[in-house]
């Protein structure tokens, strides 16, 4: 999740995660960070996948699509609350950034599959309302889940409805993918 404020992209429960699912497991020969601003990260596990942080300005993002050239994947855990950012902010981050950043990684990879597994996250926020029969999904589960469904067939249309329990199963297939490695 970022907020409007000073957060990065990946300092929310499901970027952590993804990050450190993404630089531990070494899913791709290269990952890039892209971020509000630098955090702490372990600097030879960042070394180790072939990592990079790149601070961006989301308002701007035209003038970051250099950024995503030669990238095949994206994943985008943008996201905040209206409590914590007031209904505009929450515009701004949840749709705004999120619509943009896409666009921007559109145009810059045009012969290259861009995913945007925003939908998860977003499915699963969601879940974790207190809804009857219908159990959270961990961040952690989450974020395994983002990257598991790399490896599925993706709707020509571009748009998933993941339920609870998909959502489960693609984090089960992710442990079974690297549970040797």
């Amino acid at each position: 999740m970022a907020y409007i404020d000073d957060h990065a992209c990946y300092t929310g429960e499901v970027g952590k995660n993804l990050t450190r699912e993404l630089l531990s497991k070494k899913v791709f020969k290269r990952v890039i960070l892209l971020g509000r601003r630098t955090v702490d990260l372990d600097k030879d596990l960042v070394q180790a996948a072939n990592a990079e942080q790149v601070q961006i300005d989301f308002d701007n993002i035209e003038q970051h699509k250099h950024v995503f050239d030669g990238a095949e994947v994206g994943f985008c855990c943008l996201g905040t609350t209206k409590g914590r950012s007031g209904k505009e902010g929450f515009i701004k981050v949840d749709h705004d950034y999120v619509v943009n950043t896409a666009k921007a990684a559109k145009e810059s990879v045009t012969e290259r599959k861009v995913d945007q597994a925003r939908r998860l996250e977003y499915c699963c926020s969601n879940i974790q309302c207190p809804v009857p029969t219908v159990a959270s999904v961990p961040v952690s589960t989450v974020a395994k889940a983002m990257i598991a469904n790399l490896w599925k067939e993706q709707p020509e249309n571009g748009v998933e409805f993941i339920s609870n329990s998909a959502i489960h199963k693609m984090g089960d297939d992710y442990n079974k993918m690297f549970e040797a490695k």
